[in-house]
């Protein structure tokens, strides 16, 4: 009680004359208050309490308010302050406050027609919104074949929430965190947060490799979410850092027509320095035409060995010719047989295997190469002129395959093990006719679209 008459000392000005002299008769009894005067107190707080409220609603009058359009004049009229209702407030400090609300309320309610006109068009405009973005937003979840669709529903707080609902589920996800996969959320951030970039009008949006985490269908679907939709980032300056190639695949070599001057680029970091490579289409091969110009432009004999020996390895062509580069690199002084490792290669296959190799590398010695191998001063050279760190990892395999105990890393260890091959990543694949790669979900739309022809 202390406490609101506290208040009420403070704000004295705005109470009638009658209620200010009887607080101020409370405030001289040093015996305590009443059960009379504690109500009376509390009927006075309950005045202020309606005042307050009705001076907030008049403050946040807005769309959400007035969006019924047919009961505008209604809300507004309830909106005006009728001060002799409220006794214990009626001074000439609180009249002057209520004036210029129900002047400003009075000025509305001329324009009613004009405010009504304006209040109909932003409703249909936020309808339209709200429609076009559900509209897109279930379009991409049902193309990446997720089982969810949204629905953008207001609230008992007149507020609109998108809401998640699963296929199989009536009613709304309501603990998203425990209910996604975290693929499935990253989905639904990375959507929203384009929705909340378009809206902010950001002059440039940055991705930190957005879509890496997902399969190759959802891949797709996402940067087709991303810019090509109507409300996309199309057209928009967006920076996407990633250590995906696939999207590179997607937007300069296949499809690069469907979106709006992509273009890409290779960002190194070599001990601090940055370095920029222009990725365009022509700088995207298959590995097998990377080993046939490597081959011909390599600048040492044992680089193009290598690169024939990957070569034969894509096209699986491990006969004769794929043996003998395999013995040679293995620093075998006489080829054997890799599928008889007791026998020598015959002179028949050894002839068979020269001829092959020699449509790639006309110059191919299998005795000088083999001295070349076997010096390891030679190998340490040609590892320390090489730029490319793919080819010095080939040569390191080279110098260290009679030695292998002695590479203490762990990481070397990955690489030369074959655990971790940059090129495998897009090289190897499961045949499609055997292993259903193509998902069930696309295949259920094309037999709807089939069964309505």
């Amino acid at each position: 009680m202390n406490r609101i008459v506290a208040v009420f000392t403070r704000l004295e000005k705005y109470f009638s004359d009658d209620t200010k002299n009887i607080i101020h008769g409370f405030i001289s009894n040093i015996d305590g208050y009443t059960d009379d005067q504690v109500h009376y107190l509390l009927e006075v707080k309950d005045q202020i309490d309606r005042l307050n409220n009705k001076f907030n609603d008049s403050k946040n009058l807005g769309f959400r308010s007035l969006k019924n359009v047919d009961k505008v004049i209604e809300v507004l009229k309830n909106q005006i302050i009728d001060i002799e209702l409220f006794t214990h407030l009626n001074s000439s400090a609180t009249c002057q406050k209520v004036e210029i609300l129900n002047k400003s309320i009075e000025e509305l309610l001329v324009k009613t027609n004009i405010l009504q006109g304006k209040i109909a068009i932003q409703k249909k405009h936020i309808e339209k919104i709200i429609h076009e973005n559900k509209v897109e937003i279930n379009a991409f979840l049902k193309n990446a074949g997720f089982d969810y669709h949204v629905d953008i529903i207001e609230d008992s707080k007149k507020m609109y929430s998108l809401k998640l609902i699963h296929k199989d589920i009536t009613d709304t996800v309501t603990d998203v965190k425990n209910h996604l996969s975290f693929g499935e959320r990253n989905a639904f951030a990375i959507v929203l947060f384009m929705y909340d970039a378009l809206k902010s009008k950001s002059d440039l949006i940055i991705l930190d490799d957005p879509i890496s985490s997902f399969d190759k269908n959802k891949k797709y679907a996402m940067i087709d979410m991303l810019f090509r939709k109507q409300r996309s980032f199309k057209g928009k300056t967006v920076l996407m850092l990633t250590h995906d190639f696939e999207p590179i695949i997607d937007m300069i070599l296949h499809h690069r027509d469907r979106f709006e001057l992509p273009s890409a680029y290779f960002l190194e970091n070599n001990n601090g320095t940055l370095l920029e490579k222009v990725i365009n289409k022509a700088k995207i091969k298959t590995f097998i035409e990377i080993c046939d110009e490597n081959i011909k432009k390599s600048v040492n004999d044992i680089t193009k060995i290598v690169y024939l020996r990957r070569y034969y390895e894509i096209l699986n062509e491990k006969g004769n010719a794929y043996n003998v580069i395999s013995n040679l690199l293995h620093k075998r002084d006489v080829p054997i047989s890799l599928t008889d490792g007791s026998r020598k290669m015959s002179e028949e296959e050894l002839n068979d295997a020269l001829k092959e190799i020699k449509d790639k590398f006309v110059e191919f010695d299998y005795a000088g190469l083999l001295r070349k191998i076997k010096d390891d001063l030679y190998l340490k050279k040609l590892y320390k002129d090489s730029s490319s760190n793919y080819e010095k990892l080939h040569l390191f395999r080279v110098l260290f395959d009679d030695k292998s105990e002695k590479i203490e890393s762990k990481i070397i260890t990955k690489f030369i093990n074959q655990a971790f091959h940059i090129e495998n990543d897009y090289i190897y694949q499961l045949n499609p006719c055997e292993f259903q790669l193509v998902p069930q979900f696309v295949i259920d739309e094309c037999d709807k679209e089939i069964a309505s022809l």
